[in-house]
């Protein structure tokens, strides 16, 4: 697992979501609910998304294509048949038309007048719960229809919450130029010869290739890691197979069963406590600095004399200094209300108001937004927190009132 999702991009923001996960044996993939939670309702339908949010899924996946009119459309066919009870192609379908569909029937009773979802309606969604949304271009898009994917997320305010994917790499390039700070995801059906080199040629920060072609390439997925690119393979719903691949260091599986691989991410973390002391901050010396310990010893205990030297008494211990030195920086946050508060104010020392930010914790972003303005994207349980902004963080206190 590789260490941030911004890093193999530089002009990506830095409140891009999070696919990549730490190196560490506690933790455990991201959950991309495949087309929403497509194992329990149809999919790509609002329905789907909203049950894989309510399960927990950090990512809704989901399709889309134009409208004759150019209005984009979540459905992953270029036929309408499969999954409405409408004919032809989405392409040569009006959008009034397709706005009167019936997306659900076809899945089961339950969802009969479930609506074929605009794009629009689908980030409106999304943004209204804790999930990020990984969207599809899907099939070959002209850099106008490209264009206005773009500013259906960006009018969402969903453009830091968002990663669009495609297999077609001009659509990906065209996106990159179009919007610099919405996060780009290569898919493959197979494998490239350099993972690494195809990810960077689009301006892409993520590789999601088929989980079939890359379980036999141990060392692909070691070269994205190492780079700081995400790989999260697609379509894997066998439990054995989620645990082959965290222990090959995937960063998220794609999945129809989002709800199995919450439980099952859950029962690992269990079994596979992380440490008492959060791997975020500093082992040891100043919160906030690098980790001065000498090489070849413990934090916290006194390196080891030479063979033949005499052994010195063992110091007492000596208190904590009572505040920390000017370089032992730390910003603060208050989050007002409940643990669900949807606002949170912090300050940092020497970073400007305006400065993009995210609050994170063992991999996971809690919040994000700007340093004066900050959202919660998910309930933040009490402990400690890091706030980043491009490449520097410091540790935080956070209050809750």
């Amino acid at each position: 697992m590789a260490g941030a999702i911004c890093a193999a991009a530089p002009v990506a923001a830095s409140g891009a979501p999070q696919l990549v996960r730490p190196d560490a044996p506690w933790a455990t993939p991201a959950v991309v609910a495949h087309r929403g939670y497509s194992k329990l309702a149809p999919e790509n339908t609002l329905a789907a998304a909203h049950l894989a949010t309510s399960a927990g899924a950090e990512f809704v996946e989901g399709d889309t294509q134009p409208s004759s009119d150019g209005v984009p459309f979540v459905l992953h066919d270029a036929s309408l048949s499969r999954t409405s009870n409408g004919f032809g192609f989405v392409r040569s379908t009006a959008s009034t038309t397709l706005d009167g569909l019936d997306a659900g029937s076809w899945f089961g009773a339950a969802y009969a007048g479930e609506r074929l979802p605009r794009l629009t309606a689908l980030l409106d969604t999304v943004h209204r719960g804790p999930s990020d949304l990984v969207i599809e271009l899907k099939g070959s898009h002209t850099r106008e229809q490209v264009a206005r994917v773009v500013a259906e997320i960006r009018a969402s305010g969903m453009a830091e919450r968002t990663v669009i994917q495609s297999f077609e790499e001009q659509g990906l390039r065209d996106a990159h130029e179009l919007a610099p700070e919405i996060a780009l995801a290569l898919l493959r059906n197979t494998v490239d010869a350099d993972p690494v080199a195809a990810v960077r040629a689009v301006g892409a920060v993520a590789y999601l290739p088929s989980w079939n072609a890359l379980k036999s390439r141990p060392a692909a997925i070691a070269a994205l890691s190492a780079a700081g690119i995400a790989t999260v393979p697609f379509t894997v719903d066998d439990p054995n197979e989620w645990a082959a691949m965290r222990d090959l260091g995937i960063d998220g599986i794609i999945t129809n069963d989002p709800g199995g691989l919450v439980a099952w991410n859950a029962e690992y973390r269990r079994t596979h406590p992380a440490p008492a002391v959060d791997p975020e901050l500093p082992a040891a010396g100043i919160p906030g600095t690098p980790d001065e310990t000498p090489a070849g010893s413990t934090p916290g205990i006194a390196p080891v004399p030479p063979s033949g030297s005499p052994v010195p008494p063992i110091p007492a211990a000596a208190p904590r200094p009572a505040s920390p030195g000017p370089t032992a920086l730390r910003a603060r946050c208050t989050v007002r209300g409940a643990r669900g508060a949807r606002r949170i104010r912090c300050v940092a020392p020497g970073w400007r108001a305006g400065a993009t930010v995210r609050l994170t914790r063992r991999g996971r972003t809690y919040a994000r937004g700007t340093l004066g303005r900050i959202r919660v994207v998910r309930a933040m349980p009490r402990g400690t927190y890091r706030l980043r902004s491009g490449s520097r963080s410091l540790p935080v206190a956070v209050r809750f009132r």
